[in-house]
This record gives C-alpha cells, structure tokens and sequence, in this order.
C-alpha cells in the first residue's frame, strides 16, 4: 500500500488546495458546546455593561457581581468560571456565546463565528493559512483547518512548550510522557520537561546511552546484541529476534538476508522479518506483504489479527465480487471479503428481508429487521427512482445510501444545514456539495475532496475517542486551480487540476472510486491522508502508478 509520511514529522500528505482545503475539511460538522451556567456570587444590580456596575464590580449575564480572577481579569480561559471565556484582547472573562456575527473578525480572537446562528462561540477558528490566524496572533494548524497557538517549541517563549498547540509550561503535572508532547517535552517526577534532544533539557544522557530524539528519551546503547526470545524484546521493525539475539530486521542497513533463506522468502519491512512470498497475482482478501502481489494491484495493512491482505478500491456494493461488500473504511471505500466479519454473508439484494446489514450485499439494513437498501458514491448510482444522499442512520453515524428523492437544494447553492441539500452535505460556510466519484462529477472551480462529518464522543481536549464519518463531495475552490492533469510533476496542490499533490511521489493525483476514474498507468487505491487527536486514521481512494 502507498504510505503517505506527514511533511516535517511522520507523515506527509496529499496537500489540499491553499484556497478551500482546511476550512471546509475542519469546519463541516461542528459539534455545538453546551456551556453550563454556574453561579458566580451574590446578585447585584442589572447591567448592560462592565461601565453600568460599581467600582470592583463586572456585568456578567445581566447582573453586577463581585469581580474576582474567575470573572474579571484572566490571561487564558482557565482563570474564567464555567461557561465563559477570556477575550484575549481585553484579558476579560465573558459569555462564551457573546455577540451576533457576520464572520470570525467580529468575535473574541479565540472565539469564532458560528455562521448558522450568527453568534459568537467558544472555539478555534478554521484557516487554511497562516495570514487567517496572524490576525490574532496564532500559527495555522493546516492538517486539521484552525488556528492555533503554537505549532513547535520555537512558537513559544521560554520556559514555555507546545503542548496540543497551546504553549503551556514545561512542568505542567503529569503521568506519563503520553501527558506532555514528546519528543520536544516528556514527564520527569510528575511534571512535563523538555526532552533530550530539545534545549534545556534536564534529562541528560549518560555515556552508556543516547538521545532517541523521536521520544525525547535516553535509550541504552545496545553493543554486544541483546539476548531476546521474541521480537518484542527488541525493537521491531528496525531490529528483530533471530537466533535468541536482536538483530537489524531485512529492511535495515546489513540486516537479515530473505534470499539466502532455504525457502523463497522475501522481506515484509513492517515487521523486519522474511515471509514466504505470496503467489503472483493474489485474489481479492488473500495475504500480501507489498502492492505488487496483488492482482488488484492494492496491498491494505488492517494490522492486529487480520494484516496485510488484496483490496480493491470501489463506489459500491455491486462493483465487488459474490460474497464481498463495499466497505467505507474511515473514508476510504474497498471490497471486504464477509470471512473477516463474524456471521456475516453480504448475499441478499437491495429491497430482501435482513435481520442486520450482514445479511445485504451492501451491508446496509437500516431500522433492522427490515429491508437492504443500496450504498451510493453518486446519484447516478442509484437510478432513477431515489437519491444518493448522505445521511446519519443511527447516532453519529453517517453514510451514503440510495434512500429515495429528495426536494433539496442542488450543489453550489447556499445552505444552513445538511437537510437543505439534495445530497445531504452541507459544508463549510454553508454551501451544499454534490456527491462524487471524481473530480470529473464536479462542477467549474470544484474539486472531489474528502469532507470530515467526524464526531467527537469523549468530553477531552483534544477528543480522545471520535466517530469517524468522512464522506467526497464536490467542494468550491476560491481561486485558480492548476491545469497539471493526474501523474504531473508538482510541488504545491495548487498545480494541480484535481487539486491534490502527493507530496512523497511529487506528482498530481486526485479522487476516485474505480480504475477507471484514473488514466492509463495508474490505479484507484487506499491513501492516508490525516489523522485524528485519538490515533484514528483517515483514508481516501487516490489514483496512484500501478505497481
């Protein structure tokens, strides 16, 4: 499988166009905090405003109260009550909703403007540069579309951190390193420090042991090898258990030799270990170590107990064999064999009686027991006679689904919610987006892009468990798109016709759902392009050089 790897860090991605990329991917599914009101002392007089209260005392909700560091003045919105925020213009605690709004400049520098209900809100406004966010003296956050407060340690002012993009304290209380943000800060007797390889650094390493600087820690340096019974004892995949030693696993400089092996074995870099190689040209859900043993041309890593298995990229259910469904896979969709999933079939047809979606080719049956409804990419999946819209079918739950017509509004039309849109998606500043295959489904200055329906289910920040629901649509670029077609050369998405540049490959690529959405050479196949505050990868089908 093609692995992207973040630019700077671990992975890099499939940039998004400068012009519309971050704000709509970050602000298409806002999940509305509801602020609970706490009592803040006596009440006093009513006010309108600070200037209608007596000396030593703030208007806050209408009435006069005492002012105390948790209503009056504050530095962050840790020294305000429940319910409020500090304006860090005024260094004031206020409302968190406080104000009507045209757009994010008329609120509080870290409120924004919640564009359905015209109101202020508590939250980090979306941006898709830096320029958006220098207005308020924050870095752009371009992988997840909002402002932040600090993006690395040279953000901040010493002895300040970048912790989760705010500069915190380096002894901030914590647990474990997990706590703080290595390698640039770890925990060291309860409180986060700088690591070892960022300046300052009280953790200093010994002659015996280096600085890891992907951790922050002093590793010991191993020389003679260790001894190890597992691979696990050592530190796969760069060093592997052989012969009761760790040694450098078959993907690193010297390590194991696969074709000196008595039997035909070739190198599987994920685990540093030689594997028998799969037959040439292995069927849909057999075991694969590299894209090219696959027929399909698609090697997927599920990683635990299912690995590294032949996927093929699809739109829906009937475009997979007997037996296989459709799967959306946190945004990408592949055929999936019903032997990975318990008691499942995936044989009756759209409009049979299902107990539950296993029992449905498309693996959908909505308000079960009842009937299979079909999965879409597009209308003109569906025929005449229903809609391809994207819907919640169950709490946090979205998908798309052949499921009757719609009188909504079509795509590039203004909206103010997802039920105003014939597709279901209503993204960004309120403009609903078509459904797609591919770019070549959109209209003039549109792009099929990944929109992100995520939804946080844990009360952390940042959310430590979400709901992810990503789904394509047609998606307006402010500004030129590039006329470099799929395979071009590039360095920015801006070159690019369909709006995407693989930055690892340096060349132009765009959305699909088959084979055939891409030119000759190239394939539809599975691309991380982001990831989640909890770990949660998020994939989308690219074309990309066939094997």
């Amino acid at each position: 499988m093609p692995v992207i790897y973040r630019e700077n860090r671990l992975r890099a991605r499939a940039r998004w166009p400068s012009g519309a990329s971050a704000a709509y991917i970050a602000s298409v599914a806002l999940t509305f905090l509801s602020m609970a009101c706490t009592e803040q002392g006596a009440a006093g007089p009513v006010c309108r405003d600070e200037g209608s209260c007596p000396d030593g005392q703030v208007c806050v909700n209408g009435q006069c109260v005492e002012k105390t560091p948790d209503v009056g003045d504050c530095d962050t919105t840790d020294d305000c009550a429940e319910g409020m925020i500090c304006n860090l213009a005024s260094h004031q605690c206020e409302e968190a909703s406080t104000g009507t709004c045209d757009e994010d400049t008329d609120c509080a520098p870290n409120a924004r403007c919640n564009l359905s209900l015209g109101q202020c809100e508590v939250g980090a406004r979306t941006c898709a540069v830096d320029a958006t966010c220098e207005v308020i003296d924050q870095r752009c956050n371009t992988s997840r579309g909002f402002c932040v407060e600090c993006l690395s340690v040279y953000d901040c002012d010493d002895p300040k951190v970048c912790i989760d993009g705010e500069c915190k304290i380096a002894n901030t209380a914590c647990a474990s390193d997990a706590g703080c943000n290595p390698p640039l800060s770890v925990c060291e007797n309860a409180a986060c420090v700088p690591g070892c390889g960022a300046a300052g650094s009280p953790v200093v390493c010994g002659d015996a042991t280096r600085c890891d600087t992907a951790h922050g820690r002093c590793v010991a340096i191993v020389d003679p090898p260790t001894a190890c019974s597992q691979d696990t004892e050592c530190d796969p995949p760069d060093e592997v258990c052989e012969n009761n030693v760790c040694v450098p696993g078959c993907g690193q400089e010297g390590g194991l030799d696969c074709g000196s092996t008595p039997s035909e074995t070739v190198c599987d870099p994920s685990t540093g270990k030689c594997v028998v190689a799969p037959p040439e040209g292995a069927a849909l859900n057999e075991s694969c170590t590299k894209d090219s043993d696959c027929a399909s041309g698609t090697c997927f890593d599920f990683e635990g107990n299912i690995g590294k298995r032949c996927i093929e990229a699809c739109g829906g259910a009937s475009e997979c064999p007997a037996a296989f469904t459709c799967y959306d896979l946190h945004g990408a969709k592949m055929c999936l064999s019903a032997e990975l999933f318990n008691d499942a079939t995936f044989t009756e047809n759209t409009g049979a009686f299902c107990e539950s979606g296993l029992d449905c080719k498309s693996n959908f049956c909505p308000y079960a027991p009842g009937l299979c409804v079909d999965t879409c990419a597009r209308n003109g999946d569906c025929g005449s006679s229903n809609d391809c819209r994207w819907i919640e079918h169950a709490a946090n739950q979205y998908i798309a689904a052949c499921v009757g017509t719609s009188a909504g509004l079509p795509g590039g039309t203004t909206c103010s919610s997802d039920a105003d849109c014939q597709s279901g998606v209503c993204y960004g500043s309120g403009r609903c987006g078509d459904l797609c295959r591919s770019t070549a489904n959109c209209g003039s200055s549109e792009i099929c892009a990944p929109v992100d329906y995520s939804v946080c289910l844990s009360a952390t920040t940042p959310c430590s468990r979400w709901a992810v629901n990503v789904v394509n649509a047609c998606i307006r670029v402010d500004g030129s798109l590039g006329n470099k077609m799929v395979g071009a050369p590039c360095s920015s998405a801006n070159e690019c016709e369909d709006g995407f540049c693989e930055t690892t490959l340096g060349i132009c690529t765009g959305i699909c759902t088959t084979d055939a959405d891409c030119p000759a050479q190239f394939e539809c196949s599975v691309m991380e392009y982001d990831e989640l505050s909890d770990g949660s990868r998020l994939f989308a089908n690219f074309c990309l050089p066939e094997p």
